[in-house]
């Protein structure tokens, strides 16, 4: 799910129905209700594809997912065009994304679902480009990314049960931080920036957290709001700008246990939405 800033509004494409089956379809978000979109063209029905909108080109990119491939897509606010980079990552399930603004690029990070550990990808709206830098994350399933306005720096935490590390990315290199306190190690948390309140949101994660947690360039701290979203994993989340929410969607407890649930978060409270 990504906030398309050109068109003032969240985009959701694909992700998996109750029945575990991929699902193709795209809707938008406009702070009061979700409209499904019928483009002419679209991705093929796949989960794990992650999208981040693209400022500099005012699209939103999607790259790869279950049935993906290699497969690189960017949404205008009325249809899907399939782009043809002449290079590209390998195919990727469950990658992580996010638009870096000082750089005016987009940065991928994942593992393959080949099970070959990906490298850092850069997305500069004609191919994509991969920059091997001296250090890198671990190889990981399920981080995400966020872009921290504030710092210019996008974020990357998650991976699995074992590992809490928060790395940040600079545009040349992965520098690994050591803050004093940090969410439990998991799978599939999800990330956005707040910008009104120049925070990095993080929430959920396997199996199944209910945790809110914000990073503000040093330390995650923990919020204990009295209202929040079940715990979850495998949800998605975007920041909406025109209307200065955190906005969540989805996410499964469990096997058969799939939420359709919209949350918005405001002033530090979660409140239940559409």
């Amino acid at each position: 799910m990504a906030y398309d800033a050109a068109r003032r509004q969240v985009v959701l494409f694909g992700g998996l129905d109750v029945s575990q089956f991929p699902l193709g379809d795209t809707w938008t978000w406009d702070g009061a209700a979700w409209t499904e979109r019928h483009p002419s063209d679209a991705p093929s029905p796949r989960y794990g594809a992650h999208i981040a909108y693209d400022a500099a080109r005012r699209e939103v990119v999607l790259f790869g997912g279950s049935s993906g491939g290699d497969e690189t897509w960017a949404w205008n606010g009325s249809n899907w065009t399939k782009r043809t980079p002449p290079v590209s990552p390998e195919p990727l399930i469950d990658a992580a994304m996010a638009y870096d603004a000082a750089r005016r690029e987009v940065v991928l990070f994942g593992d393959s679902d080949t099970g070959i550990p990906g490298d850092t990808w850069i997305w500069n709206g004609v191919t994509w480009e991969d920059r091997s830098p001296d250090l890198s994350p671990a190889l990981r399933y399920g981080p995400d990314l966020a872009y921290d306005v504030a710092r210019q720096q996008v974020v990357l935490f998650g991976s699995n049960l074992e590992i809490e590390e928060t790395w940040v990315w600079d545009g040349a290199n992965w520098t690994q931080l050591h803050p004093s306190s940090s969410p439990p190690g998991q799978d599939d948390p999800t990330m956005s920036y707040d910008l009104a309140r120049q925070r990095v949101v993080l929430f959920g994660g396997c199996c199944p957290s209910d945790d809110t947690w914000l990073w503000d360039g040093t330390s995650w701290i923990r919020r204990v709001p009295s209202n929040s979203p079940p715990g979850r994993f495998g949800h998605t989340m975007a920041y909406d700008a025109a209307r200065r929410v955190t906005v969540l969607f989805g996410g499964t407890a469990g096997l058969f246990e799939v939420f359709d649930d919209t949350w918005i978060l405001r002033n530090g409270s979660w409140q239940q939405v559409g």
